[in-house]
C-alpha cells in the first residue's frame, strides 16, 4: 500500500546528512550531555558538607568545564573548515538572541526552528 502511494505521488528519497553534520550533531549531543552533568555537579557541591566530598565535587566540576572547552574548540574547528557551513554560522551568530551559545545546537540540527544548516533537505 505504501509502496504505491510513493510510486503515485513520485516520492523523493531525503539525502543522507553529511558525515561532517553528523559528527557535529554528536559533539552537540556530548556537549549537552556535559551541561547537564555541569549543573548537577553544581547542586551536589552545594549541598556537599563532608571536605571530601566538596573535593571530589570541585575536581569533577573542572574535568567538566574542560570536556566542554575541548568540544567547543573542536566544534568550532569543524564549522570553519566547511565554507557553506561557515557562512551560516555566521548568520547565526549575527542574531543577538542567539549567539555564540545556540550556534552548535542550531548548526547539528538540534533545533527544529533553525533548519538552514539542512538546506540539501529543504530544498
Amino acid at each position: 500500500m505504501l509502496a504505491r502511494m510513493g510510486a503515485l505521488l513520485e516520492l523523493q528519497a531525503d539525502k543522507p546528512k553529511s558525515e561532517m553534520l553528523y559528527n557535529l550533531k554528536g559533539m552537540t549531543t556530548a556537549r549537552q550531555a556535559l551541561i547537564k552533568d555541569r549543573t548537577a555537579t553544581r547542586a551536589r557541591l552545594s549541598a556537599a558538607t563532608h571536605p571530601l566530598l566538596k573535593k571530589q565535587s570541585t575536581l569533577r566540576l573542572r574535568q567538566v568545564e574542560r570536556d566542554i572547552a575541548q568540544i567547543d574548540a573542536a566544534i568550532e574547528t569543524t564549522i570553519s573548515a566547511d565554507k557553506a557551513l561557515s557562512e551560516k554560522a555566521e548568520i547565526l551568530i549575527s542574531i543577538p538572541p542567539l549567539g555564540h551559545a545556540c550556534m552548535p545546537c542550531r548548526a547539528a540540527g538540534h533545533c527544529e526552528s533553525y533548519r538552514i544548516f539542512d538546506a540539501d533537505r529543504n530544498a
